[in-house]
């Protein structure tokens, strides 16, 4: 999950120098491979790491955020555009996502110690390449 914070941070400071509308449309698309890795992890680690009434709550509670991001965010973004570059649209979302970054580092839980096992990745490459066979 900190790779792909990391990998959104990142395509959101390298928008910042494209040139032309092709380099602009290939960072979009990058910068939301990021959030699909966020979101998809997020929902994994959240269900492996709650009791069963904890994570109901807390996707319903993201699931609240997202559809109340999709409707205030063209509100916010028209906002910005009118005070900010568009570029400051990106470094404002490139500091949040820093501010998730330092936050999920410390404070994320890891689930695979809290069930005594050590993190192992040729046991994780081979658990992955079992489900790819399946």
């Amino acid at each position: 999950m900190l790779i792909g914070v990391l990998f959104f941070i990142i395509s959101c400071l390298a928008i910042l120098l494209v040139s032309n509308i092709e380099q602009f449309i290939a960072m979009r698309f990058l910068q939301g491979i990021g959030l699909c890795f966020i979101g998809s992890v997020g929902y994994a680690t959240i269900q492996e790491a709650s009791n069963e009434t904890v994570c109901v709550k807390i996707i319903a509670l993201m699931a609240n955020v997202a559809l109340i991001a999709s409707l205030l965010g063209p509100l916010a973004g028209a906002t910005l555009i009118n005070i900010l570059p568009w570029q400051g649209i990106f470094i404002i979302f490139a500091i949040l996502a820093l501010i998730a970054f330092v936050g999920l580092f410390f404070f994320m839980p890891e689930t695979v110690t809290q069930k005594g096992e050590t993190l192992s990745f040729p046991h994780l490459w081979r658990d992955y390449k079992q489900v790819l066979k399946n």
